[in-house]
């Protein structure tokens, strides 16, 4: 035959719905991300410059997505 759907086109309605399952649970993950109540993050990081400035861009990203962080840790400070 000639110019008819791809051979896949039948699994189409499974794959969109499990795109839309998919898009529930990533709204469902982010409104939990964005819960202070129930959802925190604690930045880890080492005494380094390289590490230090990425956990601060992190921080900062973080903050800026309404992400709750309220403490660090830094390891390995003594030597």
């Amino acid at each position: 035959g000639g110019g008819g759907a791809p051979a896949d086109a039948p699994d189409e309605p499974t794959a969109v719905t499990k795109l839309k399952e998919f898009q529930a649970q990533m709204q469902a993950l982010q409104a939990l991300l964005h819960d202070p109540e129930t959802t925190e993050f604690c930045i880890v990081t080492i005494a380094t410059a390289l590490s230090l400035n990425e956990a601060e861009r992190l921080l900062l990203e973080l903050r800026r997505e309404g992400i709750a962080v309220r403490r660090g840790v830094v390891n390995r400070l003594i030597a």
